[in-house]
């Protein structure tokens, strides 16, 4: 892989702390933001431990939608998490 398109281990770590943030503020089970987004369970609980380094777009999409809030805030290093509608 090119040294332009590796990513960063903090990336990861951050996207994992942020959608966890959210999660626990929206009261969700990991259980029930794997079904809201249809991705399996292991999938959130894997992103949260920061064990996947380079998720899919379409996860981050789907997982962004079903904690009502942006990829961008997801991403975001400069400011906190918070929920917001996001439309389909």
């Amino acid at each position: 892989m090119p040294a332009s398109t590796k990513r960063d281990p903090g990336d990861a770590n951050h996207l994992a702390s942020s959608v966890r943030q959210v999660r626990r503020k929206a009261r969700l089970t990991q259980e029930a933001l794997a079904q809201r987004a249809g991705i399996s369970i292991s999938t959130v609980r894997n992103l949260e431990q920061g064990v996947v380094v380079d998720p899919g777009v379409f996860q981050v999409a789907a997982i962004a939608r079903a904690l009502e809030t942006s990829i961008d805030e997801l991403l975001s290093e400069t400011s906190t998490p918070a929920t917001s509608t996001v439309e389909p």
